[in-house]
């Protein structure tokens, strides 16, 4: 409680100095999601929780976002600082080239926190900032960081193309970030110039992003942890030893796939286009697998989720777009008398989302229940508006993974969810 009341009191400064002029009072929705909004002029407010009010909130938390980027970027003409920014990206505290702001504000070069350096190089005249001095810059960049506990710093592609010598451009990637609709990135250079990248589009040069850390949970505490359902590294390159020494795919195949029993694997993952799913702005994907299979405790006559993996994520983007990502994923073991003859696999790519509002998805098709005919169902389960379904497939667990035109080149059978992606099960104790 002491946190929220925190971040409150912090959005209430932040709305009092910034060129948003004023704060509503939807005390009720700031605290849902630890943060509120403020209105450039007075005019009539709709009921706390209703549609406009969230879109309302939504437009100005963007606002103060793109406010902090066009300050980094000013800031970010203090070599001391980009060399400071670069040392700490490096470290990859949760295996991406990703910071957080409220840990990254305490860093020191020469004595001098990244913080004050930031304040000292973004009071310029040249800006649209409306505050004025170094003092007032740093108490605004405490309320943002009071706000925004999971705001954070990354340079999702080229990062080892960096020169610290030079000052980049920050981007901001909105709360309301969307894979196919949201066309264009809003970005500053150091002059407080604003130029547009292409969201499906990686740029030339790397680039500072602005926007929420999608891999770490803010504890009652106001501490963090990280997701602890990532795939650990291990797993994530226990297969690549064996990726080179695949054989030309065969068109043989046994009549039983399978042996009843054994431990199904998810072994690799492919995108064809990645962009189409997760944009170069949020940096690599995050794949959330659910298992569908018929009811045992219904009698095989309904579907049910029987296992659910999530945030399944490579280290780089590049890890998975346009090239397999081998996995080593243990998914479960396969009896026939628990799961019937066919299991689906559905695949989502998950995005952040202050506000959940959920989408249903329906999934089904033929079903094979032990020697039964194939019996038609499907499951609804919900999923964030933010989220992107890839689609599902259906395995039969006594038939060989089927062929595609691109079987010969990747050494190996597989199967095709598509648009665009790909993905391999074996089956090993």
């Amino acid at each position: 409680m002491k946190m929220i009341l925190s971040a409150v009191d912090g959005w209430k400064r932040v709305c009092h100095r910034s060129l948003i002029a004023r704060c509503p009072g939807f005390l009720p929705l700031m605290l849902l999601v630890i943060l509120a909004g403020c209105r450039k002029e007075k005019h009539s407010f709709s009921p706390p929780g209703s549609r406009s009010t969230a879109e309302a909130a939504l437009r100005q938390q963007n606002a103060a976002l793109e406010e902090f980027a066009e300050m980094l970027a000013a800031g970010l003409t203090d070599a001391s600082l980009r060399a400071l920014l670069h040392d700490e990206l490096a470290r990859k505290f949760d295996r991406d080239f990703d910071v957080l702001y409220t840990a990254f504000r305490h860093k020191t070069a020469a004595g001098i926190s990244a913080q004050q350096r930031l304040a000292a190089a973004a009071a310029q005249p040249n800006l649209r900032l409306k505050t004025d001095g170094r003092a007032a810059l740093q108490e605004r960049l405490d309320d943002i960081a009071a706000v925004f506990p999971l705001l954070n710093l990354s340079v999702p592609v080229h990062f080892e193309r960096w020169d610290a010598a030079e000052s980049p451009w920050v981007a901001v990637c909105p709360l309301d970030f969307r894979e196919g609709i949201t066309g264009k990135i809003k970005t500053f250079d150091a002059a407080g110039k604003v130029h547009f990248l292409r969201a499906d589009t990686p740029p030339e040069r790397p680039v500072v992003v602005v926007g929420m850390n999608e891999r770490v949970r803010i504890q009652p505490d106001g501490s963090y942890r990280l997701k602890a359902d990532y795939l650990p590294e291990a797993g994530m390159d226990i297969q690549a030893a064996r990726r080179d020494a695949v054989a030309v795919v065969t068109t043989a195949c046994p009549d039983s796939f399978r042996t009843d029993g054994t431990y199904e694997r998810l072994t690799g993952m492919y995108f064809g286009d990645l962009s189409h799913y997760e944009s170069w702005v949020q940096g690599a994907p995050e794949i959330h697998l659910r298992l569908i299979a018929p009811n045992k405790d219904n009698d095989f006559r309904s579907l049910t989720i029987v296992k659910e993996i999530d945030h399944m994520e490579p280290r780089k983007r590049k890890d998975i777009n346009e090239r397999w990502w081998f996995t080593d994923v243990a998914l479960l073991p396969w009896y026939r008398e628990t799961y019937g003859k066919t299991l689906m696999l559905d695949f989502t790519e998950d995005d952040p989302s202050l506000f959940f509002h959920p989408q249903k998805m329906t999934v089904g098709g033929g079903f094979d229940v032990n020697d039964d005919l194939d019996t038609d169902m499907s499951l609804t389960f919900e999923i964030s508006t933010q989220d992107d379904h890839i689609g599902s497939a259906i395995i039969d667990q006594l038939k060989c993974p089927p062929t595609h035109a691109q079987d010969g080149s990747f050494g190996f059978r597989f199967y095709d969810v598509g648009p665009d992606f790909f993905f391999r099960l074996e089956s090993y104790d």
